[in-house]
């Protein structure tokens, strides 16, 4: 977010996307993409229910692929999926993840084809290597401190003399800013600080894509954004490739892309020009408003600025400037547009 946005600016663009030779689209990111690393043709999964004849479809007919509709996740890309309850959003991810095994179709993950064939043991290692993930639930072991939690990966895989991994433990906690809590058990952590452990954790290997189920399901606002500013540092820096499911629609400003997904399938996307953040002060003052009903809270400590700014004279223009803006605030949610995504959102 730039010096002259806030939180409250959106502008809405739907425009064609014109795509290169290789099927990708020519969208003005403002950071550079890699080639496709996750790829699904024509990905379906559908789920018995006993005592019963028919099947529920959790995915139909998702295709990320050149050439079409939806490109495939790219290099670097920074992806969320977003939708309501029981559109298929998690089952998609534990696809990608290898968790769970399609009914029709293929996905290709770093070139390699994963179908139903594919035994669990090449699965095993590929999660081990190429993927991280991070739940809602955190899922550390609770017997294990902070430390142990994110060293484990890097011990099963062993690839690292002993030296090795704890200096690249002591690093990846340093770089979600928990050095000072390396001994603590996940019980002696709040909740922010597990997810960040989970996030250390899952980045212990190196891995390619890293794939978040609701990360800050379970977080307060502030941690919300902390966490949030950390994956985007993440992605941006490192650059690991992240899918992630929200619900939160106040999140989208973080991703490159949104894929909105109902009933088993892909409805649209939207892009981001450019990836920003929440701004916490801003973003509460947003929350403030819409609890009050679309009315500003005034903060308190203003009030003496307030008064003064009231007898200097300045206090009519600024009464004129607040109409206006509430004015332009009305308008946004008339046409149906968030007060609170930043950046230019271009849906295709």
């Amino acid at each position: 977010m730039d010096g002259s946005q806030t939180v409250n600016e959106e502008v809405f663009e739907e425009e064609e996307v014109e795509l290169d030779e290789e099927g990708l689209p020519k969208v003005p990111f403002g950071h550079k993409l890699g080639a496709p690393i996750i790829v699904c043709r024509h990905l379906s999964k559908n789920y018995s229910i006993e005592g019963r004849t028919d099947v529920v479809r959790a995915l139909q007919d998702i295709h990320l692929a050149p050439n079409s509709e939806f490109y495939p996740i790219r290099k670097g890309e920074f992806v969320m999926l977003r939708g309501p309850s029981g559109g298929g959003k998690t089952t998609l991810l534990n696809m990608i993840g290898t968790i769970d095994k399609p009914t029709g179709g293929n996905i290709e993950i770093l070139g390699t084809s994963i179908t139903t064939a594919s035994p669990d043991s090449f699965l095993a290692d590929l999660r081990l290597e190429k993927i991280g993930f991070v739940f809602q639930t955190f899922n550390l072991i609770a017997t294990m401190s902070a430390f142990e939690n994110v060293e484990l990966p890097m011990t099963i895989l062993g690839r690292l003399s002993t030296k090795e991994r704890r200096a690249r433990t002591r690093d990846l906690l340093a770089l979600v800013a928990l050095r000072d809590r390396e001994g603590h058990l996940p019980s002696e952590l709040s909740g922010g600080e597990q997810q960040r452990v989970t996030i250390a954790r899952a980045l212990a290997n190196e891995p390619n894509i890293l794939l978040l189920d609701e990360p800050t399901g379970d977080l307060d606002t502030k941690t919300t954004i902390q966490v949030m500013d950390l994956l985007l540092s993440i992605n941006q820096k490192l650059g690991t490739t992240c899918l992630m499911v929200t619900h939160n629609p106040d999140l989208e400003c973080y991703a490159d892309r949104i894929l909105y997904l109902s009933d088993g399938k892909i409805a649209r996307q939207a892009l981001n020009e450019k990836q920003s953040k929440l701004e916490y002060s801003k973003y509460m003052d947003y929350l403030n408003m819409v609890d009050k009903g679309g009315v500003p809270v005034k903060q308190p400590k203003k009030k003496e600025e307030e008064e003064r700014k009231e007898s200097s004279g300045e206090g009519e223009s600024r009464r004129e400037g607040k109409q206006k803006e509430k004015e332009e605030e009305e308008e946004r949610e008339e046409n149906g547009v968030a007060p609170v995504t930043t950046g230019t959102l271009i849906a295709i």
